[in-house]
């Protein structure tokens, strides 16, 4: 792998890892204004992480909004475009994996595919499962540092990753057009409102369906139902509170929309594994 470009427009970044197999980025956008940007390439095959805010990618592969709960899928001199409509100010991490060995991993965790499919890079994004954000974030978090780190625990850590990102991408919806653009519109409304008590009727009105027809839909799309993702994105901008030092557990979870620091609690370890405060004193690595 030649040495990576460090600019592309409109995003600050700054690579925390470098090897001739795998490397690690962490950026941030410096859009200012939420409408659709100029065309912008990525210089590898990126797969971006969102650790805070969203941006709602438009691809030739497709259009979809980049939040904690989904990664990006970049191809190499693909031009692209993005847009902020939950509001600018995102920030997240990439990585970037040689092709032959990207290819490797995907062969055996998905031994269901073909030598030309793609379980990654055929759209322009996927899900992000919580043991693949739990370890990505976590290695960007030791790699913050700037301090000393086996190579062998990074790029293993890297692959963990990727394949975790190539198994969760074993379970795929009907594709209707219409249904993902509902759902679509429905996740780009929770990434502005998650943080406050929304009731599924006021959804509806907003997308223009009945309640029933919308949790259906977005299930059946997205995987996980209207609420429980609603709570993933509350968990997720914890986890990242966390990392970054948040003590206050209480207002944390107020702050996120929880009703309390025990509905906080068990909403965090039915989706996370550990209470909050533990997470908080240790890498999930």
């Amino acid at each position: 792998m030649a040495s990576p470009c460090s600019e592309v427009t409109g995003i600050d970044i700054e690579w925390l890892y470098e090897s001739p197999v795998a490397r690690i980025n962490r950026w941030r956008c410096q859009e200012v204004k939420p409408e659709l940007t100029g065309e912008r390439q990525q210089h590898w095959r990126v797969i971006g992480f969102v650790h805070a805010g969203a941006y709602e990618l438009h691809s030739p592969r497709g259009r979809a909004l980049i939040d904690p709960m989904r990664v990006a899928f970049l191809n190499p001199e693909e031009p692209y475009r993005t847009s902020h409509p939950c509001g600018c100010g995102d920030r997240g991490s990439s990585l970037i994996v040689r092709d032959d060995v990207r290819r490797e991993i995907l062969s055996e965790v998905r031994p269901d595919l073909s030598e030309d499919e793609d379980a990654l890079f055929e759209r322009a994004s996927g899900l992000c499962n919580n043991q693949a954000f739990l370890l990505q974030r976590s290695l960007v978090r030791v790699l913050e540092k700037h301090q000393p780190v086996d190579p062998l625990f990074v790029e293993e850590s890297i692959f963990r990753v990727v394949a975790e990102l190539a198994g969760a991408a074993k379970t795929r919806a009907r594709r209707s057009p219409s249904h993902q653009e509902l759902a679509e519109e429905t996740r780009r409304i929770l990434g502005q409102v998650y943080r406050r008590r929304v009731q599924l009727t006021e959804l509806a009105a907003s997308v223009g369906v009945n309640p029933y027809h919308l949790c259906r839909v977005f299930r059946e799309q997205v995987g996980v139902t209207v609420y429980r993702y609603m709570m993933l994105l509350r968990v997720r901008s914890a986890m990242e509170a966390l990392l970054e030092g948040a003590h206050d557990l209480t207002g944390l979870a107020l702050d996120l929309g929880f009703s309390s620091h025990s509905h906080f609690t068990f909403t965090f370890r039915r989706e996370v594994g550990v209470p909050p405060s533990r997470f908080r004193r240790g890498s999930r690595i």
